[in-house]
Order: structure tokens, then sequence, then C-alpha cells
């Protein structure tokens, strides 16, 4: 199923910041310091519009399986120079050589792809066995393009078995996996799970820096539209329709409809409709 983000829903927001490794402390205004509107004051409170650094994060379900085939995928367009027991090494089409290694609990590996082969972007080299315990998430519609890019780094957790923990991926992109399109990531040997175990996968991609954005709490919607109340000199709002970019789980993007230093009511009214 495809993660399917809300804005401003507070126990998405709280499992998304507890795996990106965030705090969330929203910026507002006509509070005191306990983040609690100012009795003498007839303002709302606010957030405002400022730029931000945000580090995308998606997050999808996952069920914990093992002992499962997946394949392994060239990280760049390139020609295969050397295939041994545990790596391959793929030089890009720069120049730049690149070694993939296999996890030590992979086995029965099977190369794709010869030496001298040239290789596209994502294109299966291997395929493997993998017989530690993993956990897999299936990527459907609109996140598919996310995949587009690897993820720089991935948190998850099971449910009912603890923290969030390092999730190292066995596949850089999305890989057919039992009729499905899914990303994988293996379980650490000392986080105590059994198959068929449910959770949850966060992964990060490359940082944005200096875009404009607002708290998460403060905008109503989905991935790429939302709503926020403008709040006007007096005191008074109007809704705005605003086009949003990444998200950390704190932050998202303001992509159109507002400018830097705009004031925003916190939390979007719309979310008490």
């Amino acid at each position: 199923m495809a993660s399917k983000t809300i804005y401003a829903i507070a126990a998405s927001l709280i499992a998304l910041v507890a795996l990106s490794g965030c705090s969330y402390h929203p910026r507002v205004s006509g509070s005191d310091s306990n983040g609690q509107r100012d009795a003498d004051s007839n303002m709302p409170r606010t957030a405002t519009v400022e730029p931000r650094t945000i580090t995308p994060v998606v997050t999808l379900p996952a069920t914990v399986s093992s002992s499962f085939p997946y394949l392994i995928s060239a990280p760049s367009a390139g020609t295969i120079v050397e295939i041994d027991d545990n790596s391959f090494v793929e030089r890009s089409t720069g120049g730049r050589d690149a070694t993939v290694h296999l996890p030590d609990n992979a086995h029965n590996v099977t190369p794709l792809v010869v030496v001298g082969q040239e290789v596209a972007r994502a294109q299966p080299i291997a395929q493997a066995r993998y017989d530690g315990f993993a956990l897999v998430a299936d990527v459907e519609g609109a996140d598919l393009f996310r995949f587009v890019h690897q993820p720089s780094g991935t948190r998850a957790q099971v449910s009912g078995a603890g923290a969030p923990f390092n999730c190292d991926l066995l596949t850089i992109y999305p890989e057919s996996l039992g009729g499905k399109t899914s990303m994988v990531c293996s379980v650490p040997s000392d986080q105590p799970v059994v198959g068929g175990m449910t959770g949850v996968v966060a992964f990060r991609f490359a940082t944005q820096k200096n875009v404009p954005s607002l708290p998460v709490a403060a905008v109503a919607g989905t991935k790429n539209t939302g709503s926020v109340y403008v709040v006007r000199a007096n005191g008074s709002s109007r809704e705005v329709v605003v086009q949003l970019g990444e998200s950390d789980g704190v932050d998202v993007q303001i992509v159109k409809g507002l400018s830097v230093g705009m004031k925003v009511a916190l939390p979007s009214p719309a979310m008490l409709k």
C-alpha cells in the first residue's frame, strides 16, 4: 500500500519524527515558552514561512520476512569490470569504479551479467537468496517516483519489538519480489523478530537546503496539495491553497502559494472541521 501522508495528523507525525531522528519543535508566535497561546493576546498562534533545510523522508508499512530471493541492482549506468563471490565492480560512464558488496547472509548468488557488459542504472546484475530477517516494504503509485533516486539512509521499527533501528538496504532501488515491487532492508541480528511481524520503514533522501517551509501542523492536505489559513494583521484569517514539496515529518516545503515571512494559523483550522 502506498504511503498516504496526511500533514498535521498527530499519530503519523509522531511515528515519522521518531523514525527520522528529528525533534518536533514548531516555531510559533502568540504563545508562551510552553507553546501555549498567550491569554492577553488577541492573535491566534501562528507559524511563519521560513527558509529551512529539509531532508525528505518517505515512510512505508513493512512486513518481516526471511529466506527469500531478491535482486541486486547496478547503482549507476556503466560497465561491469569485475565479478567475484562477494562483490561486483562497476565502472560508471564517468570512469569511476563502484563496488557492490553482497551482505553476509546472501547465498546462492547468480550473476545476471558478465564482465565487460554495459548496464543501465537500476538494472538487476545478480540474484541472491537472503537467509536472515528483513523488512519488505511494498512501493506503489507516486511513491515509486521517489525511488528513482537512492535513499541516503534507512530507519525502521517493528511493532512491539522496541525502539527504531538502522536498517541497511538490500535493494537500492525497488525490485520485483513475490509479485510486488518492494524495497528491502536487513533487520539486525539483535532485534527480537519473527516472520510475519509488521512495522514501518523510513527512507531518507537528499537534503533540500533553504526552501520555504512551514511546520506540518500548519498544513492540512496530502502529499502534493494542501491548505493553510493565512493570518491577517487584524487577527482574521483566510484559507489559501498551497503546492507542497518535500517533508521530513517536522517541516514541509511550500512550493507555491505563500511567500517567506507570511504567517499562518497553527494548527490548521481545517483539521478541526
